[in-house]
């Protein structure tokens, strides 16, 4: 009633998701078999009405495959003719494997990131935080020799770590266990569009496995998050010199994302981080490879090696411990 310029003010200022403006006399040319223009309003930022053009374009589709076998049928013609070729498609993927499809994007990363930041408050705080409250210089001076207290230190940084990955994980599989989550991605609107999601890969030897190497990650986290809270001066250095350790743990669990367990390489399973990541992967996918878990897990220990070295060397030169 309003116009086109109404319709359109009224999408733009959100007052409607999409505007509709039908051709006048449009049932008499549809009987008469004439083309008739149906123009839609909308408003590409806005995500409602984005979603509202997607379910009318859809309906609109389905009225005009409609009018389209009925006007043939008027002709004669039959609506299969024009369509030579069928495509007939077949998923061969089981439930499962759409289910690990979804869990393998989310699982590795939720791990990753807990255990990469579980332990970050303590390891600022132990080193850091004691250096600020005059606290670790008096640690040092007792019968226990600075070996100790580092490794003391490690044990408790990488602890919080791979509990705070335990957790998440936990809370995780509880969310999913909901009807409601169920009801979400089997029915696709979660990006699954498979069967509910379980947890059936997580077997015995998975499981021990898995622990097996988030301690080394924990320890590897730890290792140099003592080695910044180190070489900070106080609390707030350690901080900002440990914020960019999120960042550098995530961006090859987003390389890897859209990179499926049968397409991974030999250096997946070599590169630090990127190798858990990638276990991870193929563990979810059921996939059992002793050669790569033994690759994950020597490199892992390697790069476990290196972190705990520098904070052992960081942690005995005097100019980084006592506070000036």
């Amino acid at each position: 009633k309003s116009g086109i310029t109404g319709i359109e003010k009224a999408v733009k200022d959100g007052n409607v998701r999409l505007g509709v403006r039908v051709e006048p006399a449009f049932q008499e040319k549809v009987e008469k078999m004439q083309p008739v223009t149906i123009t839609l309003f909308f408003d590409p930022s806005d995500n409602r009405s984005l979603i509202s053009m997607g379910v009318l374009q859809n309906q609109l589709n389905m009225l005009n495959q409609q009018l389209l076998g009925e006007r043939l049928g008027k002709l004669g013609i039959q609506q299969q003719s024009l369509t030579p070729i069928e495509i007939k498609e077949i998923n061969l993927s089981t439930d499962e494997q759409m289910a690990g499809s979804f869990m393998s994007l989310i699982i590795p990363l939720l791990l990753l990131m807990a255990v990469a930041t579980g332990g970050m408050p303590a390891a600022i705080d132990l080193v850091a935080g004691e250096k600020e409250r005059g606290t670790l210089e008096a640690l040092l001076t007792t019968p226990a020799s600075s070996k100790a207290v580092l490794v003391a230190k490690l044990i408790v940084v990488s602890t919080m770590g791979c509990l705070s990955a335990i957790a998440s994980l936990g809370a995780f599989a509880f969310t999913m266990k909901t009807d409601a989550f169920q009801k979400f991605t089997t029915t696709g609107e979660g990006g699954n569009a498979g069967g509910p999601l379980n947890f059936d890969f997580f077997t015995g030897q998975n499981i021990f496995y898995i622990l097996l190497i988030m301690i080394l990650l924990g320890i590897m986290f730890a290792g140099v998050q003592l080695a910044l809270s180190t070489v900070a001066k106080g609390f707030k250095e350690a901080s900002t010199y440990m914020s960019p350790l999120v960042i550098v743990a995530m961006i090859p669990a987003y390389l890897l994302m859209q990179t499926g367990a049968k397409e991974l390489e030999i250096y997946h399973f070599i590169v630090p981080i990127v190798n858990v990541i990638a276990i991870f992967k193929e563990f979810i996918y059921g996939i059992f490879n002793l050669g790569h878990i033994g690759m994950v897990i020597g490199s892992t220990i390697v790069y476990v090696g290196i972190a705990v070295g520098i904070a052992t060397y960081l942690f005995r030169k005097e100019s980084f411990v006592f506070k000036h």
